[in-house]
């Protein structure tokens, strides 16, 4: 299957971590421990986020103690890791972008039958969004989070609580050496996300698609992710009602919806006819979006 990153990369990290902790075993084992923070500067260092600060006793040059400086790394030597991505921001190296189920390079079906509300809905924190980090009277950085939507609260918790029960039931089942686990098969994840997003069951479309959804994009800030939506409504998502809007011949409809599949099979009527044209929307999106990506546009 598919990797988030290459096998070489996967095994030096696995190998790196590997002489990590063998050498604090070493260390454990030889009785050696004393404090040697990190430090970048005369401020920022590891004992600002240690919770365990007071007992280290840290003291430079007493004993062991003495302070590790981290060398200065550069924008470029950064890399991020998505679970999808649609596009790169102008000017990067797409070589520092790695995507799990999808990249700005084809698998159009995957994007035609993935809905990025819907997963941003459900697989959300209940604590809230973390917009950035602030310094605490401790010295301390803690997240600051924009506060959840409260009528999703609950179903959050539960999501949460499945996810936890099956995590641990997993880890359970972890070879003991970092170097033999493997990322989940992207194929196995496909079969699960595509008939659920795409062509959703009227209990998961009822049950899900009455989550509260904010979205700039829409005009109700805090409406339902899948709406019911009348039969015009529903024909304006289609390729030829989308065509229609980019062509000026027709208007953009008052009432959305962020998980358009959801509010299909929520209205029970001609939901096979509706997915059809929906998703041939998605397809014909993504080939021009992949399209323009080889002519460089």
């Amino acid at each position: 299957g598919e990797a988030l990153v290459s096998a070489e990369r996967l095994g030096k990290l696995a190998r790196h971590t590997g002489r990590i902790l063998e050498e604090i075993g070493q260390e454990l084992a030889a009785g050696n421990i004393a404090a040697d923070p990190f430090w970048r500067g005369p401020v920022p260092n590891a004992g600002q986020w240690c919770d365990d600060a007071e007992a280290c006793d840290f003291e430079e040059g007493h004993g062991g103690d003495g302070r590790r400086w981290l060398p200065s790394v550069t924008g470029e030597e950064f890399c991020g890791f998505y679970f999808g991505l649609y596009q790169l921001p102008r000017g990067v190296k797409e070589s520092g972008y790695h995507a799990y189920y999808f990249d700005v390079r084809g698998k159009i079906r995957r994007k035609a039958r993935f809905s990025n509300s819907l997963f941003e809905c459900v697989f959300s924190a209940p604590q809230g969004m973390t917009e950035g980090y602030r310094k605490n009277r401790q010295g301390q950085y803690v997240p600051v989070r924009r506060p959840a939507l409260e009528e999703n609260f609950p179903a959050l918790r539960a999501v949460e609580q499945a996810v936890e029960t099956q995590a641990r039931q997993a880890a359970v089942r972890l070879p003991f050496s970092i170097r033999a686990w493997k990322l989940c098969p992207v194929g196995r994840i496909q079969r699960l996300l595509e008939p659920f997003m795409g062509n959703p069951t009227p209990l998961q479309a009822q049950s899900f698609g009455s989550w509260k959804f904010t979205d700039d994009v829409l005009e109700d800030p805090r409406q339902e992710i899948a709406p019911l939506l009348g039969r015009r409504e529903l024909r304006a998502a289609h390729l030829t009602g989308k065509l229609l809007q980019a062509a000026g011949l027709a208007r953009r409809p008052a009432k959305e919806s962020a998980w358009i599949e959801g509010s299909v099979v929520r209205g029970g009527r001609n939901v096979r006819y509706h997915l059809f044209w929906i998703r041939m929307y998605k397809y014909a999106l993504g080939l021009k979006k992949s399209a323009l990506r080889r002519l460089g546009l």
